[in-house]
């Protein structure tokens, strides 16, 4: 849990605030249930936000 909470602590000030819902991506349900998510697909890069 600690490591979630230093990951959002460090991008919450970098990144733009999520502050509207969006429907979830069509190839969502392909990704549920894979593991390491994070090492294989994070990215520093900030998105567009709302």
């Amino acid at each position: 849990m600690e490591k979630w909470v230093e990951l959002n602590a460090e991008y919450a000030e970098k990144w733009p605030n999520l502050t509207v819902k969006k429907d979830q991506l069509p190839e969502a349900a392909e990704f549920d249930g894979v593991k390491e998510k994070l090492e294989k697909y994070f990215s520093e890069k900030p998105g567009t936000g709302d």
